[in-house]
């Protein structure tokens, strides 16, 4: 006996390994254990849609048609173009001429002021100043917007001809240093006593005035006369008998429209970047394949991928296909509704991730490797 309990003191005790007792997520051991690799995958979707694009370019376009095309010499611009009649002026030279003249006027005056009736049964009121080599003629008028009532509508007018003598500086500088007198900025006062006398507005002389401004190409003319006033438009420019312009015209305007082609050749030049910028936009959406997880990225005009967004997968993690709904009501009360869709990666520990929009339902299952989650 005593060398049986010697024995088995002798025996070793075997050892026993140590238990964890720390918890270990289900997902994490089963992602360890069930994930394999897969070649990677990646889809790809334009920023902008091509009917989007086209909707924009159209709508531009038929916005800015019109200034390019005039600008390329296309369309309008034309300087030849006469539709009143060619008149030799004082310099000799043929210009287009454009207006109309009423006949059969009766003039009136009380104090400053000048009234005139026309056939047609209407009355003009306007009071007139020579200041220096210009002066200023001024239209009473109802101004519905005002307290006052009457107001008056001042322009500055130019006494010496730009056709005679007198170059379009000389002018310009005259008509720059007019300054308004203060009646422009007071209200009408009609004197009761009328004069017998004649009284023309700037004693029946021509003026002229720039409605448009000097480097409209023409300037207006403004007569009153003895029994007849006379309004017209007059081309800066001078022609030749056969209607062409003239020489020196040619010369002088085509600096002008060497210019405006170059600014629309320009402009349309951007504009086609622009669309170009536009439509090179893409989105990626990549499976790393080696590992779990979604890359999305954005790149322009084929440059390197800009990385927008890292999105690690696991087996919580569900592809979520949902839609929303608008309604829209227009200013006649028309109500329209429109739907939407949309996809998100949910997960069961972490916050679900928005996808980018564009791509189909189907293309996102494979690139992902996930199961649909409708809502």
């Amino acid at each position: 006996m005593v060398e049986s309990a010697n024995f088995w003191e002798s025996v070793e005790k075997a050892e026993v390994p140590e238990v964890n007792d720390t918890p270990v997520s289900n997902n994490e051991v089963e992602d360890k254990l069930i994930y394999e690799s897969r070649p990677h995958q990646e889809i790809s979707s334009r920023r902008y849609s091509n009917g989007s694009l086209l909707l924009v370019v159209f709508c531009i376009f038929l916005l800015t048609a019109p200034f390019g095309l005039a600008g390329l010499g296309i369309i309008g611009g034309r300087e030849d173009l006469c539709f009143g009649t060619f008149e030799y002026l004082e310099d000799e030279k043929l210009h287009c001429v454009d207006g109309s003249e009423s006949s059969n006027l009766i003039y009136s005056s009380s104090g400053n002021h000048v009234s005139v009736t026309y056939t047609e049964g209407y009355l003009e009121i306007l009071r007139w100043e020579i200041i220096g080599d210009g002066g200023v003629i001024g239209f009473a008028y109802d101004d519905m917007d005002s307290d006052q009532g009457y107001t008056w509508d001042c322009v500055r007018v130019v006494t010496k001809s730009p056709f005679e003598n007198t170059s379009m500086t000389e002018v310009t500088q005259i008509e720059a240093s007019i300054i308004l007198p203060q009646w422009c900025y007071e209200t009408p006062k009609f004197p009761v006593n009328e004069s017998i006398e004649q009284v023309l507005p700037f004693n029946g002389s021509a003026v002229y005035l720039y409605p448009n401004g000097i480097t409209f190409g023409s300037i207006d003319l403004l007569q009153y006369s003895e029994d007849s006033s006379r309004y017209q438009m007059i081309s800066l420019h001078t022609y030749n008998e056969d209607g062409t312009l003239s020489e020196e015209s040619e010369e002088d305007g085509s600096g002008i429209r060497l210019l405006a082609k170059v600014a629309a050749i320009m402009y349309y030049i951007l504009f086609a970047l622009v669309v170009y910028v536009f439509s090179s936009g893409r989105t990626y959406i990549e499976h790393l394949g080696t590992e779990n997880t979604l890359i999305i990225s954005t790149s322009w005009m084929n440059k390197p991928r800009k990385r927008k967004t890292t999105i690690p997968l696991d087996s919580g993690s569900a592809l979520t296909c949902y839609t929303t709904t608008s309604m829209h009501t227009d200013s006649n009360g028309h109500s329209s509704t429109s739907t939407s869709h949309h996809h998100n990666i949910t997960h069961l520990s972490r916050a679900s991730v928005a996808l980018p929009d564009g791509f189909a339902t189907e293309d996102l299952l494979r690139v992902t490797g996930l199961e649909l989650n409708r809502q």
